[in-house]
């Protein structure tokens, strides 16, 4: 028995290689190649020591969720069998969620896995929650994953916002490959402009930025009863963000081969510092500012995108995006300062 999750049964079990199954919906982490022969020589020098686990499912096969690479390994090395940890009965979201920590734990994944993995999660368990009950708060379906820190909520909460961006058919983001695991180098960035695609963006970069324009506190019942969720329209401001810098920002930079533009202003620290601009004129505008339970995109007012980004239009100019001070700067304030300043009296301020 699980004894932290009595409901979780498992038994420590050898099980024969060919009866287990890699379902890529539970692995969060892509085959580090590197990563598997490293643990090929230590398995052959001192055996496996972590069983992998698994769930057992319906028609008696074997579904990993955790160690493909040490399956990979000891597959390589001509084993037959392998030490198992095998749950039964699991849900969908328990299968996630044991998939996602235990990777938590060994090696952090990629930050567009991760997200693509909490929002999966977050699905499932509300799919779950949701059997004979009303549809339960953003908190309870949290509270149900067992992932209560301050950071992780906040991480589930705008990772939720970046996967759904990234596979949103209607988002420009989709269209063009926007946002992307990692970073991608130039050569790739220029062969991928080639064919139509802009994968500028990182999943981390993305995510960092949000934090300036979304709630990072989940809703709670009593905001679901008093109508105060308002996670729909903030997502559609979000979408139409996005939708409005790739098409008065990126494609008109790309359009004049000002790719390194592009690539500089989706980096991490001239991106954050953009977006806090953003959030600025937007409270300054009568949106709300970012507190507990409000933000600049959360609300179900409509925001006046014509106006928000005639203001930004100074920053439209691509040269901007290759100055030193902002191109070269890691601190985000000074990037900050540069940018308010450039709106204000038409050129940078004195170094």
């Amino acid at each position: 028995m699980d004894h932290i999750h009595p409901e979780r049964t498992y038994d420590l079990t050898v099980l024969p290689l060919e009866r287990i199954e890699l379902n890529p919906k539970y692995l969060v982490r892509a085959l580090d190649q590197k990563h598997k022969e490293r643990l090929k020589s230590e398995i052959k020098e001192e055996g496996l020591i972590e069983p992998i686990t698994v769930n057992q499912n319906s028609n008696g096969g074997f579904e990993i969720i955790a160690g493909q690479h040490r399956y990979y390994a000891c597959k390589e090395l001509g084993f037959t069998e392998i030490d198992a940890k095998v749950y039964v009965n699991l849900t969908e979201a328990d299968k996630m969620l044991l998939g996602y920590m235990s990777n938590e734990a060994r090696k952090r994944p990629a930050a567009g896995n991760r997200y693509h993995a909490l929002y999966t999660i977050f699905e499932e368990t509300k799919r779950d929650l949701i059997k004979g009950k009303t549809t339960p708060s953003e908190e309870e379906i949290i509270n149900e994953t067992y992932m209560k820190s301050k950071g992780k909520v906040s991480e589930i909460v705008r990772g939720l916002v970046v996967d759904r961006l990234r596979n949103d058919p209607e988002s420009l983001a989709y269209k063009y490959e926007l946002i992307q695991n990692a970073q991608v180098p130039r050569k790739k960035i220029v062969n991928a402009i080639s064919q139509g695609k802009y994968p500028l963006f990182t999943a981390q970069n993305v995510f960092s930025a949000l934090s300036n324009l979304v709630r990072q506190k989940p809703v709670d019942k009593e905001e679901e009863e008093q109508g105060k969720n308002y996670r729909e329209y903030e997502y559609r401001n979000v979408r139409e963000f996005f939708n409005r810098l790739v098409e008065e920002f990126i494609e008109p930079w790309i359009s004049v081969r000002n790719i390194d533009s592009a690539i500089n202003f989706a980096r991490i620290h001239p991106f954050d510092a953009f977006t806090k601009l953003v959030a600025e004129m937007l409270i300054q505008d009568g949106y709300p500012s970012s507190t507990t339970k409000t933000a600049p995109f959360f609300h179900s007012q409509q925001i006046d995108w014509n106006r928000l980004f005639q203001k930004l239009k100074p920053l439209k100019d691509s040269n901007i995006w290759n100055y030193p001070p902002i191109a070269q700067q890691r601190n985000v304030n000074d990037i900050l300062y540069q940018l308010r300043y450039l709106i204000q009296n038409g050129k940078f301020a004195p170094a």
